[in-house]
């Protein structure tokens, strides 16, 4: 699936933004200008019977996108195992110490270490993205830049809750964990991950968001994106005990591309926004 707009001019790369997504049976990207916010291309590419970096390599290497050189390549990496901290108690030598201190020394073998420092909220993302995956991204595209799941919601549901007088709920979806945040006046309240197997354990973990902040089920609004859709059988669920939900939109900060032209939109929100995590 691929959809462009009329003003992507493939000689003029080195001004554009590559961004980057894996996904289950593939990769999908985009191509944003960042001169003028503006999104020119994207692209779903899948193959059940080929791995993700296999494909990937496959189309680095014929993809006539893909060959040309990019002012900036990032790459977004969906983990639940992150943290945040203040600017003020981060330092950068410490990254990987951080990490083992929430996830276990256990759990770091084989990984390498990254922060995102998010200028609008003064904090810093830590998480850690398989060591093999890193060399093989930097051995196709070097300046290749990772970039956290939640980094990206943090920084475009902030642009969004702004202006919001009441606590929004902002609920990203994968295929065996969700990632929670809770804004409020332009303020985070809960930034977290949830690991679920099941319907119930999904209604559980999200009703209980509720409950330990103590917002109102009938005026809080949760706000989906990810692996969702409106006939989810998680969401109809969902629905009988929050009154308000409504699906992520692209931010305002960014334009481009006919997106009716492109199927479960909700699903790529992060990869269309990442671009905004990086000033």
């Amino acid at each position: 699936m691929e959809v462009t707009d009329r003003s992507f001019n493939l000689s003029q790369t080195t001004n554009y933004t590559l961004s980057i997504r894996f996904i289950p049976d593939g990769f999908c990207f985009i191509v944003f200008n960042r001169h003028n916010k503006k999104i020119l291309h994207f692209a779903e590419i899948t193959n059940k019977n080929k791995e993700p970096q296999s494909l990937f390599r496959e189309n680095a290497a014929n993809n006539p996108i893909l060959q040309h050189p990019f002012e900036e390549i990032l790459c977004v990496w969906d983990t639940p195992l992150y943290t945040l901290l203040p600017n003020s108690v981060f330092s950068e030598e410490n990254t990987a110490l951080f990490w083992k201190l929430n996830f276990g020394a256990d759990n770091a073998q084989k990984l390498t270490f990254f922060s995102d420092k998010l200028k609008l909220p003064e904090i810093v993302n830590i998480y850690a993205v398989p060591t093999a995956y890193v060399a093989f991204l930097r051995e196709l595209f070097p300046p290749v830049q990772f970039i956290n799941q939640q980094s990206a919601q943090i920084i475009s549901s902030l642009l969004e809750n702004r202006k919001e007088n009441n606590s929004q709920v902002y609920i990203r979806i994968h295929r065996d964990f969700f990632d929670a945040l809770v804004l409020q006046k332009g303020k985070i309240v809960l930034a977290n991950s949830y690991r679920f197997q099941t319907k119930d354990e999904f209604l559980y973990f999200s009703i209980n968001i509720f409950e330990q902040l103590q917002l109102d089920t009938g005026s809080t609004e949760i706000i989906l994106s990810g692996e969702t859709s409106e006939k989810d059988e998680k969401i109809a669920a969902l629905r009988k005990y929050i009154r308000t939900i409504s699906f992520k939109k692209i931010t305002t900060d960014v334009s481009g591309l006919n997106l009716k032209k492109i199927p479960n939109l909700e699903q790529y929100i992060n990869l269309f926004n990442l671009p905004l995590c990086v000033s």
